[in-house]
């Protein structure tokens, strides 16, 4: 139910919610098998986030990026990218 609530409040547009969801997933369940579509979830809501966090991020999308059993490991290592591009 975190996940969805996560990954729901990213498509509604409430990004600050869906990192909160995100993270209370990973603190909870951090060795289920959604694991990394936590992460990237948390990762793409910080970027969308007012004040965006590229290192945390970064630090998030890390794992599904070089996961390559990971179904959106493309735009994780995308978005991951971006988040080096931010930090300069």
């Amino acid at each position: 139910m975190l996940l969805n609530a996560g990954r729901k409040a990213y498509n509604d547009h409430n990004p600050q919610f869906a990192a909160d969801r995100f993270r209370e997933y990973l603190q909870k369940f951090g060795g289920h098998k959604d694991v990394q579509s936590a992460r990237y979830g948390l990762g793409l809501a910080l970027l969308d986030l007012p004040d965006r966090d590229y290192a945390k991020a970064l630090e998030s999308l890390g794992p599904p990026a070089g996961d390559g059993n990971f179904p959106d490991r493309p735009l994780a290592v995308y978005y991951a990218a971006t988040c080096q591009r931010g930090l300069g």
